[in-house]
């Protein structure tokens, strides 16, 4: 746990965008497919 990372500034804001933007496909992936529960009603 004593072990990190140093990032600058601009690291960290492409990093953020970075990972927003898989977050954010990820929740659009699982909101566009149905359920298991969807295929049996």
């Amino acid at each position: 746990m004593s072990r990190g990372i140093t990032l600058t500034e601009d690291q960290a804001m492409k990093m953020t965008k970075a990972l927003m933007d898989r977050f954010r496909a990820r929740a659009a992936q699982e909101h566009s497919t149905p359920m298991k529960d969807d295929y049996a009603r």
